[in-house]
C-alpha cells in the first residue's frame, strides 16, 4: 500500500482532473457561457431520448463540451448538451440564448425537483408554436430560478445544414456588454456595406464601366448573404425553414459568381490570360450548377458551396498576382484586397466545417 502522502497526492490529482462540466454553474448578475460547463452527445443515429441523456450525464459518461463555441460541420445529427445550474441568493429571471441562428430544431428541458419544463423553438418549428423565440441572431427562452435552486438544463439542437453550437445564460434585467458588441458589429458591418455599395454605384454612374457595376452587385449580394447567415432576414419571414437552410449557400454562390465576374472585368483576363479566364468561367458555371443542391440537400449543398468559394478565392489571387507582374498599379490594389478577402474567408470556411 502507498504512503498517506502519496494517497493524498493521488486524490488531489484526481480532483483536478475532474471535468469542470460536472460542477454546477452558479448564476449571478453576469452572463455566462454554457459550453465550458457542459457535457455533450452528438447523436449520430438520432435515437437518444431525454431519459438516456440524463442517465449518462449523471453517470459522468458524456464528454466535456469544452469551448464556448464549436462547429460540428455539415451534419444533421442532433446535438445534446447537459449542464447543472444553481440559482443565486435571490429570485432570478434568466434568458437562455442559443447564439447560432440557423438552427432548425431547438429543445430545452429544465429539470427541477418538482418536474420538467419543456421549451421548443428553431426555424423549422412554426412561429406560433415556439416557446423559444427567434430574435435576429439569437434564439431566446426564459427560465426562472428560485434562490439557491439547483436544476439541470438539457438542450437538443439540430440543423439541416451546418451545426454550430454556442449557448449562454444571463439575467433578463440590466445591460450586457455582449449586446453592445453584437449590435456594434452588425451596425458597423451594415454601415461599411452601405457605404461601399453606394461608392460602387457612384463609380458605375460616373464611369459607366462593367467592373464598377459588377462590384456594386457583388457588395449588395454580400450584404444579403450576411443577412441570411446571421438570421436577421428570417425575422420578418419566420416560417420559411427550407429557404433559410439554403439561403446562405445560395448567397455565397452568388457572391462567388459576381466576384469572378468583377475580377475578370477589372483585370481584362480574357485578353491577358485567356486560359485562366476560361477556367474562371468554368468555376462560375460550376457554381450555377451547385445552386441546385442547397434546397433539397442543405448539408451537401453547403460543402460543395465551400469548395466553389475556395476555388473562387484561389483564382482571384492567381489572376491578381499575374496582373501585378505586368507592373500596373491598380492590379496591386486588387491583389491586396483579394488577399485580405481570401485569407479571412478561408479561415471562416474552415471554421464552418469544424476544422
Amino acid at each position: 500500500m502507498g504512503s498517506p502522502s502519496a494517497l493524498r497526492l493521488a486524490l488531489a490529482l484526481a480532483l483536478l482532473a475532474a471535468p469542470l462540466a460536472a460542477r454546477p454553474l452558479q448564476v449571478g448578475a453576469e452572463e455566462v457561457s454554457l459550453g465550458p460547463q457542459a457535457v455533450f452527445l452528438l447523436d449520430a443515429g438520432g435515437a437518444a431520448t431525454l431519459a438516456e441523456v440524463l442517465e449518462r450525464a449523471r453517470a459522468g459518461t458524456l464528454a466535456p463540451f469544452g469551448d464556448p463555441v464549436r462547429s460540428f460541420g455539415p451534419t444533421q445529427a442532433p446535438l445534446w448538451l447537459h449542464a447543472r445550474v444553481t440559482g443565486g441568493p435571490e429570485d432570478a429571471d434568466l434568458a437562455f440564448t442559443w447564439d447560432r441562428p440557423l438552427l432548425d430544431w431547438l429543445d430545452l428541458w429544465v429539470v427541477r425537483a418538482g418536474g420538467v419544463e419543456h421549451l421548443r423553438g428553431g426555424l423549422a418549428v412554426p412561429s406560433a408554436e415556439r416557446t423559444i423565440r427567434h430574435e435576429g441572431p439569437l434564439h431566446v427562452a426564459r427560465v426562472h430560478l428560485a434562490p439557491g435552486e439547483a436544476v439541470e438544463l438539457v438542450v437538443r439542437a439540430q440543423s439541416r445544414r451546418i451545426l454550430l453550437a454556442e449557448a449562454h445564460l444571463r439575467p433578463t434585467a440590466g445591460f450586457h456588454p455582449r449586446d453592445l458588441q453584437v449590435g456594434g458589429y452588425f451596425g458597423l458591418l451594415a454601415g461599411i456595406m452601405l457605404l461601399a455599395t453606394l461608392l460602387g454605384a457612384w463609380s458605375w454612374w460616373t464611369l459607366r464601366d462593367r467592373w464598377s457595376l459588377r462590384l456594386t452587385a457583388l457588395l449588395a449580394t454580400f450584404a444579403g448573404y450576411i443577412g441570411a447567415e446571421s438570421g436577421l432576414l428570417a425575422v420578418p419571414w419566420p416560417d420559411w425553414p427550407r429557404w433559410w437552410a439554403a439561403a446562405p449557400s445560395l448567397g455565397a454562390l452568388a457572391c462567388a459568381f459576381l466576384g469572378l465576374s468583377y475580377s475578370r472585368a477589372f483585370l481584362t483576363s480574357a485578353v491577358r490570360f485567356p486560359r485562366l479566364d476560361r477556367l474562371a468561367r468554368g468555376v462560375q458555371w460550376a457554381g450555377v450548377a451547385t445552386a441546385l443542391l442547397p434546397l433539397p440537400w442543405p448539408a451537401a449543398g453547403a460543402v460543395v458551396t465551400i469548395l466553389v468559394v475556395a476555388a473562387t478565392f484561389g483564382l482571384m489571387m492567381l489572376m491578381g498576382a499575374l496582373a501585378v507582374r505586368t507592373g500596373e498599379r491598380p492590379a496591386r490594389f486588387f491583389l491586396t484586397s483579394a488577399a485580405i478577402i481570401a485569407v479571412s474567408g478561408l479561415f471562416y470556411l474552415l471554421a464552418l466545417l469544424g476544422l
